[in-house]
């Protein structure tokens, strides 16, 4: 070997369909069921003052999500 590190192979194809991407569409997908459903049983509108602190709990969650995975390393 001439002193070289070898190389790890580097990303393939389109970042919007690696595993995480796909967890992300999952996720937003079953966010934002979870609020119709809350909101349906609770009998109110999505936003009303009564159910305003689960649906920030819910954003607030998902939003770290992708903060916490966006700025993250990459899987190897």
């Amino acid at each position: 070997m001439s002193g070289e590190e070898p190389r790890g192979s580097g990303p393939v194809g389109n970042p919007w369909s690696t595993p995480f991407a796909i967890f992300g569409y999952a996720l937003l997908v079953a966010c934002s069921f979870a609020l119709y459903e809350m909101a349906y049983y609770a009998g109110e509108p999505a936003l009303a003052s009564a159910t305003i602190g689960t649906v920030g709990g819910i954003v607030v969650a998902v939003i770290a999500f992708f903060v916490i995975g966006l700025t993250g390393p990459p899987n190897e």
